[in-house]
């Protein structure tokens, strides 16, 4: 996991790896804590929500 919450504001490291189904995959690496503004998380969460679903709603109507 990339994000390791230490406390409300603080995230640890770690590494995350990701795979598509067309076979790409990639990962990343963090190597030192990150302080995250909750706030712009949350929000950037659910822009991430939102486009997901967006992209899957895209793709179910292409099959």
């Amino acid at each position: 996991m990339l994000l390791k919450k230490k406390s409300d504001s603080i995230a640890g490291f770690g590494k995350y790896h990701y795979k598509y189904k067309s076979g790409r995959e990639g990962g990343w690496f963090v190597n030192k804590p990150v302080v995250i503004d909750s706030s712009i998380l949350e929000k950037l969460i659910a822009k991430s929500v939102v486009d997901m679903k967006k992209l899957r709603k895209k793709i179910k109507n292409k099959v």
